[in-house]
């Protein structure tokens, strides 16, 4: 929602982030939502402000995450000598493997 860096493979935020940046994609008109969030592709915009919102609930109400606390949110992940996009199933396979 522009407060990450969209080019950078990592970037380190709060989930008060997200909350300030929902609030104001609530109030946002979706004709006045380029001009706002101008890094966010065309059709993701109508979504922005439920996206947002549901990103601060899971972060604080889900994990119990405290909304000043500093977390890394990983795009990419290192890979030999190559970066390779992370996704939640990336996610899960490292959990799966870490409990062995």
């Amino acid at each position: 929602a522009g407060f990450a860096d969209p080019n950078s493979p990592v970037a380190i935020v709060r989930p008060a982030d997200f909350e300030d940046a929902a609030k104001q994609a609530c109030q946002t008109k979706l004709e006045n939502a380029k001009s706002t969030f101008p890094k966010i592709e065309e059709g993701n915009l109508p979504y922005i402000c439920m996206d947002l919102v549901y990103q601060y609930t899971l972060l604080v109400d889900g994990f119990g995450i405290y909304p000043w606390q500093e977390i890394t949110l990983v795009k990419k992940v290192k890979y030999d000598d190559a970066l390779v996009e992370a996704a939640w199933p990336l996610g899960s396979a490292i959990e799966a493997v870490s409990a062995v």
